[in-house]
């Protein structure tokens, strides 16, 4: 029976994730931008410099640019197939924390969450999902890999990956294990020690100092939505449907104090920042918010697990 479940939601993942992948045309924000940067850098043969209409291309680190260049497949195919992976992991990560039931709950969960796999759920505007050539599915799987991996070094490299992907947002996972820390410096120093001898000013003032820190302190390019942005998106079931689920799932671990358990008061600890640290940046877009999916995911298996664990002792 378990054979039979872990099969049935394998091939609903790959459905979510894959079917009709190249059917839509590349979306204005920011497939069709990445597609450029993809195509004019191969035509100008620039690497390891990226280029995009006929400048070098400073707004995002390289990495995705990178594996899409080497692969065989379209860009759309890289993203759900980091998507996929990421769905599994998470699926995982609850199994083994929590146990079956567990698992299954996470990975329903996330199948369930329409902002993964559906551009614009509830009219929000939301272009960035498993399904899209954006940097966000190879972001989240290396994140979630530096988040659950125990050895400091590699924890690091997954960490510096994340960094190298999108931005120092993959560095939350390894804040407080310093060997973690030097181990993701190494990973993204070069491109950055590069690009900085390269270029100098111009892509300190443009990748560091307007799409990075500028989108935290002012709302760049007009996205001026309001500090409750993220509430409504998490509030609204055809954008995640699971929001009860997730504060009941809180409240749960809280009253019967399974933060105690490092596990739980980690994976509560990383919903609650990647809920907030969006929020309190005046910059704000739907998607901003997806990192926070897995591990809510977790919060709600964490709870679902141990309600079953209860009341199997019950009986």
């Amino acid at each position: 029976m378990k054979f039979f479940i872990c099969l049935c939601l394998i091939f609903f993942t790959i459905y979510r994730c894959f079917w009709n992948l190249e059917q839509a045309p590349f979306e204005q924000w920011d497939e069709a931008t990445n597609i450029g940067v993809l195509t004019e850098t191969i035509s100008r043969k620039s690497i390891p410099v990226l280029m995009y209409q006929g400048k070098p291309f400073f707004e995002k680190p390289p990495l995705w640019y990178y594996m899409q260049l080497i692969s065989p497949f379209s860009p759309r195919s890289l993203s759900a197939a980091a998507g996929f992976l990421t769905i599994l992991l998470t699926a995982y990560i609850a199994w083994k924390w929590w146990g079956t039931v567990a698992g299954v709950t996470a990975w329903i969960v996330l199948l369930s969450t329409n902002q993964l796999f559906l551009n614009n759920p509830a009219g929000y505007f939301s272009t960035h999902t498993f399904r899209s050539a954006d940097v966000d599915s190879l972001f989240l799987l290396c994140f979630l890999l530096s988040f659950y991996i125990k050895r400091p070094a590699w924890k690091g490299v997954f960490a510096g990956l994340a960094v190298s992907t999108k931005g120092p947002l993959g560095l939350l996972p390894i804040l407080f294990s310093p060997t973690a820390f030097g181990w993701a410096i190494v990973i993204t120093i070069p491109w950055y020690l590069f690009m900085s001898v390269t270029f100098g000013w111009p892509f300190l003032s443009a990748h560091i100092g307007y799409h990075l820190a500028q989108r935290v302190f002012t709302p760049i390019e007009g996205h001026t939505n309001s500090p409750w942005y993220y509430v409504q998106l998490l509030t609204n079931r055809q954008v995640f449907f699971a929001w009860e689920l997730l504060a009941g799932s809180i409240a749960w671990l809280m009253l019967k104090k399974r933060w105690k358990d490092a596990r739980v008061r980690s994976v509560i600890a990383m919903t609650v920042l990647c809920f907030f640290l969006p929020a309190v940046a005046r910059t704000r877009l739907a998607w901003y918010i997806i990192p926070l999916y897995p591990f809510a995911a977790l919060v709600i298996a964490a709870a679902v697990g141990d309600f079953v664990k209860q009341a199997q002792q019950k009986t």
